[in-house]
Formats: C-alpha cells, structure tokens, sequence
C-alpha cells in the first residue's frame, strides 16, 4: 500500500441459529397444504474485512444458509441450502461517506448458480 500506509484487518466468524419458526408449505410447489414447523434454521458467516488508514477498503464475506435445519415434521428441504460469496471495495472520499461495489455469486444445493452486482452510496448523518 505504499509508505505511511497502516493496514487493519477484521475477521469475523458467526453462526446464527433461529428458534421455532413457522412456514406454509405452497401448493405451487408440490407440497400439501399442511403447515410446517421449522424449529431451527442455520446461518454460518466468516467475514474478512481489510482497510487501509486512507480511502479504501477491501472484504470478502462466506455465508453457508440453511434456512430449514431441523423441522418438527417431515424432513428438512436441503434444496433450499446455499451458500453466498461476495467480493468488494469500499472507497471513502470524505470520513462520512462510502461508496461500495462488489459481485456476489450464490451457489444453491441443487440448480444453477447466479451472479450479482451491487454498487451502493452510504453516509453518516
């Protein structure tokens, strides 16, 4: 990054777990009309974070989602597991405002996989 440059990294690991939830199952999907109880869903992060003491910003973040881990009847849908890696940049121009950019690519169990595009302005008010 140059001389003068500090550099700060942040690393964070979460693992997220919902109590009970409840979901319909839809019709359009193939499934009854029985409600389903979904007793625990599962979100799992690591996130990395790297800025300079100047304008930029770097960060990837991993996000393993398995929103139905445990259901009170039937068996869990893994179909619906995915995981979500986003790369990006951040460049401050002036210390209360950002602007952001990255690509996302989520890649589900079972399907093809998508790719995102995400600019955004934030500032501090």
């Amino acid at each position: 990054f140059g001389q003068g440059h500090a550099v700060q990294i942040d690393l964070s690991l979460n693992r997220v777990a919902t109590a009970r939830q409840h979901a319909h199952c839809r019709p359009a999907d193939g499934c009854s009309l029985e409600t389903q109880y979904i007793t625990a869903a599962l979100l799992e992060v690591v996130d990395i974070r790297l800025k300079t003491l100047g304008e930029y910003g770097f960060f990837v973040r991993f996000e393993d989602v398995n929103p139905q881990a445990d259901v009170e009847q039937g068996s869990p849908d893994d179909t619906l597991n995915f995981i979500t890696t986003v790369v990006g940049a951040n460049y401050w121009p002036h210390p209360d405002v950002v602007l952001k950019a990255d690509a996302e690519s989520i890649e589900p169990d079972e399907g093809d996989s998508t790719t995102g595009y995400n600019v955004g302005l934030g500032w501090v008010f």
